[in-house]
Order: structure tokens, then sequence, then C-alpha cells
């Protein structure tokens, strides 16, 4: 509870200034007329997809453009294989998303989503572990009989991937499980007890990646589809068999990315995402979603534009088309862009999705974890090429800093770092350093307590001997 707080707080703060200064910050809009469930008896299931792009702020501020880098480890869920091939040791994310959709419930209701997550690349593996919100929403409606209840809809994901690189480094393959939960939550307005449903299901997807010469990179991924069954017939007031079973396509994704050097990356994804006509929507089961098969492309860029040794800097931009799943809405079109920043063991940032009737903010704040544990000196510093300065070269060739697979002759400056190794040394490392601690803290304490000693009598001198003087016989 005080972690979701405080992210909130933070939220608000951040999303204020990033917005006032991109100008494009609209008034909180306050809730208008709550809307009336038009049916007193739910008979179509929940569509568990959106058009919209979530995650991190590389993948929104990319666009949603990552099958053909995969190198985060949202991105590692849409292709796995990425985690192998173009991530570099590795990634510890943890962002909240803020959306306010027209084309889905009311401007004032903004749905929150959570994603947490870490990878590791130890060559020529790659894996991945964590958490993500791929679908969210709800708001207040009022049923046929005028009660005011609030509906929530939402999809979690538990995923873990595993990637590795074959061919010598041409080519990498990848396998992400997911352990999905969607749950939907019915309660009375003012009323404590809320009626709740579970459904569990897995949803397993799989990836590819190809390298040409020049780190040009072509990746392919598919997500399963996944029906989360619900208990259907359970009785709610107001609305009769509002448990139903959620439904997410299956998605296809073709990708083409580039990686020049280690400050520059770009992607052009095209995503392919399957029908779900059965699937009607939350507050008005008659508009359906998924009525046919929908392509969404998406194009976006990363860019390092700042790299000293105690901070670095991130920016991202891109856009996607959105072809609306949603009977009766206009396609859109999409703007992103984010900001990133390292100071020294910190990891700071924003990132924002545009469009019409359409806002996302995110957010993100905490420790960098992997330079955080170098800096205690319970993980061992990898070798740093020479610092990029301000606004390093986005186009020229270069092999420095990057991922091994990467590479096309490996040089290894000094002996490699085998993270499964050092995370198993890890607890006697943090051993070492808290005796190491322990012992400095002794060694100060005692110096700003220690008593001066008495100071000595100074010692009268003595009278030198006569000497005798001896004489000897001839």
């Amino acid at each position: 509870m005080a972690i979701s707080t405080f992210f909130k707080k933070t939220f608000r703060k951040l999303s204020f200034l990033s917005g006032f200064w991109l100008g494009l910050w609209p008034a909180f809009a306050q809730a208008g007329d709550i809307p009336t469930i038009p049916d007193s008896i739910r008979t179509r299931p929940f569509s568990g997809v959106s058009s919209t792009v979530r995650g991190d702020i590389r993948t929104v501020g990319m666009a949603g453009a990552t099958i053909g880098l995969g190198d985060t480890f949202i991105a590692a869920s849409d292709n796995p294989a990425g985690l192998a091939m173009t991530m570099n040791t590795g990634d510890f994310n943890l962002t909240t998303n803020w959306v306010r959709d027209s084309y889905v419930q009311e401007w004032g209701n903004p749905t929150q989503s959570n994603n947490f997550g870490v990878a590791l690349s130890p060559y020529p593996w790659g894996f991945s572990l964590g958490y993500s919100t791929p679908f969210s929403e709800g708001q207040f409606y009022k049923t046929q009989t005028g009660t005011t209840v609030l509906m929530e809809l939402e999809i979690q994901e538990y995923r873990a991937a595993l990637a590795r690189v074959f061919m010598e480094n041409r080519l990498a393959v990848g396998v992400s499980l997911g352990f999905g939960r969607a749950t939907a939550k019915f309660s009375p307005e003012d009323d404590l007890f809320i009626w709740q449903n579970n459904a569990w299901s897995f949803a397993p997807s799989l990836g590819a990646m190809y390298q040409f010469s020049n780190r040009l990179l072509l990746g392919l991924s598919y997500r399963f589809p996944v029906r989360y069954d619900g208990t259907i017939g359970a009785k709610t007031p107001g609305l009769a068999d509002y448990f139903q079973p959620f439904i997410t396509p299956g998605r296809l994704g073709l990708g083409l990315g580039w990686i020049p050097n280690r400050f520059f990356r770009t992607d052009f994804s095209l995503f392919v995402i399957g029908p779900t006509p059965e699937a009607g929507f939350l507050s008005n089961q008659v508009r359906t979603v998924g009525g046919a098969t929908t392509l969404q492309p998406r194009l976006g860029a990363a860019y390092d534009f700042l790299e000293f040794k105690d901070f670095r800097a991130t920016a991202f931009a891109g856009s996607y088309y959105e072809v609306s799943r949603i009977q009766d809405t206009p396609n859109r079109l999409h703007l992103t862009m984010g900001v990133e920043t390292h100071p020294w063991i910190f990891t700071i940032g924003t990132g924002a999705d545009f469009a019409w009737q359409y806002r996302n903010f995110l957010v993100t704040a905490g420790l960098d974890l992997i330079r955080f544990l170098q800096k205690l000196e319970l993980v061992p510093v990898p070798w740093q090429p020479p610092r990029g300065g301000i606004f390093p070269s986005a186009t020229k060739l270069s092999d420095e800093g990057l991922a091994r697979p990467l590479i096309k002759i490996w040089n290894p400056m000094e002996p490699e770092i085998d993270p499964i190794q050092v995370g198993l040394d890890l607890p006697k490392s943090i051993e070492k350093r808290a005796i190491k601690a322990g012992r400095q803290i002794k060694d100060l304490t005692g110096s700003l307590f220690q008593t001066k000693p008495a100071a000595k009598t100074p010692k009268t001198p003595s009278k030198p001997k006569p000497k005798t003087k001896v004489t000897t016989k001839p």
C-alpha cells in the first residue's frame, strides 16, 4: 500500500511537469454523468487486449516498436529472442502507466497499470522474470435498477522468458511463458463488499531474431490466443451474469531493427491482431470489440544523448497508427515520447502517448539495481568504453559497449563476467561487505570516543657516573 501511494504521488507531480513542458496536458476533467449499462444480463465475454501501447518508458516512448529489438523486459514479452541477441548485461524496470481513453470510458476516470521486471544476458543465453498489466479498464456505472456500481476488469501476467543465440550469433530463439490472471470486480457504491472473480490461464509466446550485416535485425514473434474462463451465473445486484470469460486474441509481430552503435537504435514493427467477434464492450455489450483482424504499424527510436561516468540520459520518440478494435470508433494516429535518466545509482524518467481523446503518462523512479550493487562492491564492474559525452554520433558504426552477439569480432578487454556466477556469489559478497563495514564503523567509533592518555611526568636527568681510571702495570 505504501509503495502504491508513493507512485501515485510521484505520478501527479511528474505528469504535471511533463505536460506543462509539452503544452499538451489537459486539465483534469471532471467526471460527467455516470453512464448506464443498457442491459440487465451480461451475455458476451470481455475482450482482453488493447490496441494501444502499454509498458515501460522505452517501449511506450518508441511507440511499441520492439519486435526487431526486444532489448528490455517488457519488449522481450513480445519477442523474447532479444534477451540473448540485443540485451547488454541486464535490465531492471519498474514503471506505472496512467491512461485516459474516451473510446473506453469517461475521460475523468483514468486507469492505472504497473510493470516490474528484471532481465539478464549471460552469453549465449538470456532470461527474464517479471510482472505486467497488459490490459485494464473500469469505472462507476449505473445498472438498470438505478444502482451505482464500480466495475473493473484487469489482466495481470507473471512472465518468465528464456532465449539463446545460434549460428555464430546470427540467429536467436526465445520462448516466454506467462501465467495470467483475469480479474473482474463488481462492488456497489459506498459498500465494502466486493464481488470478485479470478480466472487463471497460461499465456505463451515464441520469438526469433536474425542478424544481417551492419546489425540490421529481423524479428518475428507470436503470442498464442488465451481464454480466461469466468464463473458464469454468479448473481450481482442489478446485473446478472457479470462474470464472463476474457478472450485475448493471437498476435503476430514482424519487426525490422537497426543498432549502429550503443547510443542509437530504431525499429519498425507491424502487429497482426486476430479477431474476437464474440467479445462485447464493458459498458455496452452490443458494441463488439475485435470484430475483424487488425494491422497495427509502429515506428520508434531511442538515443542516448548524454553519457558521463555517473550520469546517462536517453530520449525516445515514435508514432503508431491505432486501428480501433471497438465498433463505431475511428482510427487514431499516436505520437509518443519519453526521457529516462540515470543519475548515479538512481533511475528517473517520464513518457507520454498522445492521440485524439487519448493520453497515457508514465513515470519511473527508483534505484538502478545493478549500478547500486556495483557501487557497494557486491558485483564486479565490467569494462566500460570511453564516455560519449554530449550528443554522440547516432549513425556511426561502432562495436564499443554493445552486447556480445552484436560484435563482429569479439575481443574481450578483460576476463568476462558471468552474471549467473555473480548471482551465486552475491550472498558471500554481502557477508564480506557487512564484515568490512562493521570493522570500519568500529574503527570510526573507536577513534571518536577513545580517551586521551595521561600526560607523562618528565624524568629528572641522572648525573653521569665518574669514570674510574684504570692503570695497567708495565
